[in-house]
Formats: C-alpha cells, sequence, structure tokens
C-alpha cells in the first residue's frame, strides 16, 4: 500500500518532469503530445511559467510501507478562474501504474478545487487511446461530453462545493508558489 500526497511543484522538479515525458508511453498520451518530437528544455520551461496565475501544479509524492517519501507525478490543473477549469495528471514511475497512485492523486486534486465556489466542476482532455486514463477519470465521475482539441476526448466532472470553500479573490491573491521569477 501506498500513502499518495501533493506538494507544490518546484522549479527545481523542472529536469525530472522533463525526465518522465521522454518516457514513450508517458509522452504519446500528454494532450499536447507531438509524437514525432520530443520536448526541448525551452519549451519545457515555457509550459511551466505558461498561465502561472491561473493553474496549480503539484507534484505527486509517494510513500511506500518500507521507503522513504518520492515524486513519481504531476497533478496540474488550468484555468482555475474558469467555471470548469482542465485537470490532468500523469505518473512518471511506470512500475507504480496500476498500483492507485494516480486514482489517489486525482482524488486530491478534486479535493483541492472543490474548495473553491466559482468552480462547478472540472474538465479533463483524453487521447481516445489512452484507455487507463479514460478508466482513471471515468472511476472518478467524468463523462466524455465532447471531442476537444486535435479530436482527443473532453471528459467532465461536475461536483458540490463543501462548506469552507474560499473565494475567488482569496485565490487570486494568495501567496503563491506558482509565480514566475521572471
Amino acid at each position: 500500500m501506498y500513502i499518495v500526497s501533493l506538494r507544490p511543484l518546484k522549479e527545481e522538479d523542472l529536469p525530472l518532469l522533463l525526465a518522465w515525458s521522454y518516457i514513450s508511453p508517458v509522452w504519446e498520451c500528454l494532450p499536447t503530445s507531438r509524437k514525432s518530437e520530443k520536448l526541448t528544455w525551452e519549451q519545457h520551461n515555457k509550459w511551466f511559467y505558461y498561465k502561472r496565475g491561473t493553474r496549480f501544479d503539484w507534484m505527486i509524492i509517494v510513500e511506500g510501507k518500507y521507503g522513504r517519501p518520492r515524486p513519481t507525478g504531476v497533478v496540474h490543473v488550468v484555468d482555475i478562474d474558469k467555471p470548469y477549469p482542465e485537470i490532468g495528471l500523469y505518473i512518471g514511475e511506470m512500475k507504480l501504474w496500476g498500483r492507485g497512485v494516480g486514482k489517489d492523486a486525482l482524488r486530491l486534486g478534486i479535493r483541492e478545487m472543490e474548495r473553491y465556489p466559482h468552480v462547478g466542476g472540472l474538465h479533463a482532455v483524453i487521447h481516445p487511446e489512452n484507455k487507463r486514463s479514460i478508466g482513471l477519470f471515468t472511476s472518478l465521475g467524468f463523462k466524455k461530453i465532447s471531442e476537444s482539441r486535435k479530436e482527443q476526448g473532453l471528459y467532465e466532472c461536475p461536483f458540490n462545493r463543501p462548506e469552507g470553500a474560499v473565494s475567488l479573490d482569496q485565490v487570486r491573491t494568495r501567496p503563491s508558489y506558482q509565480s514566475s521569477p521572471a
């Protein structure tokens, strides 16, 4: 059994994320995949700083029964100022695929977004060939509503927000690890 948690993604995590993106099964299923080319360091940095004011990025941390906590993947939410932000994730440590890590991490990301009253639910864009991801998202309540960019499926998960939600103004003014140093 694994204990899964999320922590803010940091700039020093970027080399590890880029290395994970070079794993073919990961790269081929990313919504922004250009199957014929690998990301460059410059493209990767551009992605990291893109829309920093309206996105959350978390590193997935896994702690095993006998192991130390270690980074294993990423959960991200973009366009957090919209009623239906887009959520995504990937697990870079392939030996943990199919062990519930992605499901636990996605559940944590969803729970975090439920705190914001302006968010009525989440969208996810998924490659039609990515059966594992489709299964994961649908198991947590996402339903396909249409085709999205590049003929990928657009999935939606509406939800009710719990008490203790924070306002959109608090989202925009809270201290953020996402601010670009530039």
